[in-house]
């Protein structure tokens, strides 16, 4: 960063002798003394949180802070809004699934071959939900061109997402079923590969991790 601003002002003819780190000013202490020596003159004031400096004693039209209030992360609150986020919620939804293959591949899970796999065993009600929204994708995608109306793949890759979701929550995809779980393992393969098309074709990544 300070290499990038350095050569900024230098495409400018501007040179400074002399540059200095602002963490130097914390770690040193002198902030802390200036603060204190302010508030032992009284024009230091704690207000809603923040250390004020009384800057109206001396003609300004309001006081100024110095400190501002600490600010309380709730990570759970970024969570939900994030997942509320559209893109995000697909996105994540693509993640996850790259992470269950991730999983097999370390844990040394060997799928039978597509051809070879019993995708009948797919009975379960979120199974089937699934496979009925991957085996709609070309009739969203030939809508969506056809009606120049990218937001019905928009709304498809939202609805693929969702029934994954569902789908992983109640559906393990590796087990001591190798039969069950190759058939899933090929479920969830496909549904990363349609989701991947979406994206591409919405112009979005598809990111292996997030």
């Amino acid at each position: 960063m300070l290499k990038g601003i350095k050569d900024t002002l230098a495409r400018l003819g501007v040179e400074f002798d002399v540059w200095f780190s602002e963490r130097t000013l914390h770690q040193s202490g002198a902030i802390a003394d200036t603060v204190a020596e302010l508030r032992e003159r009284g024009l230091i004031e704690d207000r809603d949180g923040a250390v004020w400096l009384r800057t109206t004693r001396f003609g300004d039209d309001k006081d100024r802070p110095l400190i501002r209030a600490p600010i309380e992360f709730d990570v759970e609150a970024v969570t939900r809004q994030s997942l509320d986020n559209p893109v995000y919620y697909v996105q994540y939804a693509y993640a996850r699934i790259s992470s269950v293959l991730r999983q097999g591949a370390e844990t040394g899970f060997t799928t039978l071959a597509v051809e070879e796999a019993d995708l009948g065993l797919l009975v379960h009600p979120m199974e089937a939900a699934l496979l009925r929204r991957l085996a709609t994708f070309e009739e969203h995608a030939i809508l969506a061109a056809g009606q120049r109306a990218p937001h019905r793949l928009t709304r498809y890759a939202e609805d693929l997402a969702a029934a994954f979701h569902r789908f992983y929550a109640e559906c393990r995809v590796l087990s001591d079923d190798h039969a069950l779980s190759s058939a899933r393992w090929w479920l969830v393969n496909g549904t990363r590969q349609v989701l991947a098309n979406t994206l591409g074709l919405l112009g979005v990544d598809a990111p292996e991790r997030m």
